[in-house]
């Protein structure tokens, strides 16, 4: 085509292309996965490839949080009618400000890729359901678990898995494995937050 020119690019300088906003349209590959990694922009050393979640809610959300806590790039396949679904839930143990790359119809007419953060995912795709095959990579941990959570955070992440069928101390082992906050410290939190709650739900049984 006059005009436009092809070039074959180390993938380190198409993470160039990508935060100058260049183009970088993948040719076909083996697999969705590796198409949509080699030209997501993020990184592309080590990776997880989750595929699709169970439907259930427990282990669906054991499955997130454990990659939500991961360094390594995440990678999902996810059905159209369930993306603006599975936003909601990532976001909430992601984070709203982890980056995002949302990969449509690869190598078809109607290829499409989509930058940005999980939060402005929600909002872009709240009443626009997006329709092909999809995959969706987000970004592996950057902080260090070091870093220590604040007692807040500690509590929503908590209220969270409990509140999605986990037990006490499943959802102090999760969130602990993702902070250097020491489980007794977690589970006394959590003792304080949700002994009371937990109690009244059995007493209702």
């Amino acid at each position: 085509m006059q005009g436009h020119q092809e070039l074959v690019i180390p993938v380190r300088n198409w993470l160039l292309c990508v935060d100058e906003n260049i183009p970088v349209i993948p040719i076909p590959g083996p697999c969705a996965v590796v198409a949509a990694l080699s030209a997501s922009g993020l990184d592309t050393d080590e990776f997880t490839f989750v595929g699709f979640l169970s439907k259930h809610g427990p282990s669906r959300r054991e499955r997130l949080t454990a990659s939500a806590n991961e360094a390594r790039t995440q990678i999902f396949y996810v059905p159209p009618h369930k993306f603006s679904q599975f936003l909601e839930e990532s976001s909430l143990l992601f984070g709203d400000s982890r980056r995002c790359v949302m990969a449509r119809e690869m190598t078809k007419i109607h290829e499409e890729f989509w930058r940005g953060t999980l939060g402005e995912a929600k909002v872009r795709f709240l009443n626009q359901q997006p329709k092909g095959e999809m995959t969706l990579l987000i970004e592996g941990r950057t902080h260090s678990l070091d870093e220590t959570p604040s007692e807040d955070q500690l509590e929503h992440e908590l209220g969270e898995l409990i509140s999605h069928g986990h037990t006490l101390s499943m959802a102090v082992k999760l969130v602990a494995e993702g902070t250097s906050v020491k489980r007794k410290t977690l589970y006394s939190l959590a003792l304080k937050k949700f002994g009371k709650q937990l109690e009244a739900d059995d007493n209702s049984n």
